[in-house]
């Protein structure tokens, strides 16, 4: 599912309600949560901020940049910002928009910019936001992935599409339809040479009730297998447990980081239970074979 964003919208006061949709599944869902970057738990909100796992709790997601590094909140006008101060004082025609925003590490250069990965503590059946300023060329690619960090559904947004230019706030928004996220992948680049950093705000999300899907997002009643493991909790401090129900008989169990590679744990067993810790910190992915099946299922580790 791949599309090209041809909306207009140079947002004045009108409420931010772009690309939502109610869920046809029958899973319960959530409240939408907004995340405008105006604020920040346990810190003092500042311009060249780093933001990992301060929005988890509130709004069930985690920020990296896909070179292991995190993104920071920028200020607008100050010199961390993508809007550089030697352009002098720079306003937003959305009142929408604040005076914080996402970027990635500010360093102002090259055609690429870092891919911003968000990561969802619950998986979501929606989710949209605002891209700032795309001028100049510009692309940027927004990737909705599943369980197994397929890509499911993309949005571009490029300088030259309407609603799109200088200080402008281009709005973005996926919907799922009978499938749910559970991470973005957000990539930009420019053809003109210059400073280059991307601009995010207003992110909502609709997360559906993670206790109504079944592992590795699909409903439990589709495979027995699903029936067999419970993993708990998740998002999980450094350690969690996977429970073998029925009897079952785990042939190996591993866990891996989103390129594939190995990571190191700890196992414990205690009668049907499996307690594993391990001090990577990210998204896991935990491979369990029993008989000839294998289950996997993403996990949150902070």
């Amino acid at each position: 599912m791949k599309f090209r964003l041809k909306l207009f919208f140079k947002l004045t006061t009108f409420s931010l309600c772009i690309f939502l949709y109610t869920s046809p599944k029958s899973n319960a869902q959530s409240d939408c949560f907004t995340l405008d970057f105006e604020s920040i738990s346990g810190a003092v909100l500042s311009d060249n901020l780093e933001v990992s796992d301060q929005y988890l709790n509130s709004n069930g997601v985690l920020f990296e940049l896909e070179d292991g590094t995190f993104p920071h909140i920028a200020k607008y006008g100050f010199p961390f910002t993508a809007f550089n101060s030697f352009i002098g004082e720079f306003m937003m025609e959305s009142e929408l928009v604040g005076a914080y925003f996402l970027t990635d590490d500010g360093l102002l250069e090259g055609l690429i910019a870092t891919p911003l990965i968000m990561t969802f503590s619950s998986p979501v059946d929606s989710v949209s936001g605002m891209v700032l300023d795309v001028d100049f060329d510009e692309v940027f690619t927004i990737e909705a992935r599943d369980l197994l960090d397929s890509v499911i559904s993309t949005v571009v947004v490029a300088a030259g599409d309407e609603g799109t230019g200088d200080a402008i706030a281009t709005s973005w928004g996926l919907h799922a339809g009978d499938q749910l996220f559970y991470s973005l992948k957000i990539s930009g680049e420019r053809e003109v040479a210059g400073a280059f950093g991307f601009a995010f705000d207003n992110f909502v999300t609709c997360p559906i009730d993670a206790s109504n899907i079944g592992q590795g997002g699909t409903t439990a009643t589709e495979d027995p297998l699903f029936n067999s493991v419970k993993v708990y909790p998740n998002p999980a401090p450094g350690s969690f447990v996977v429970e073998v129900l029925n009897n079952e008989k785990v042939n190996f169990i591993g866990l891996y980081d989103l390129m594939g590679r190995k990571l190191g744990f700890q196992s414990l067993l205690e009668n049907d239970s499996i307690q594993i810790e391990s001090e990577f910190q990210g998204v896991v992915l935990l491979k369990i074979q029993i008989g000839e099946k294998v289950l996997t299922q993403k996990i949150l580790l902070h």
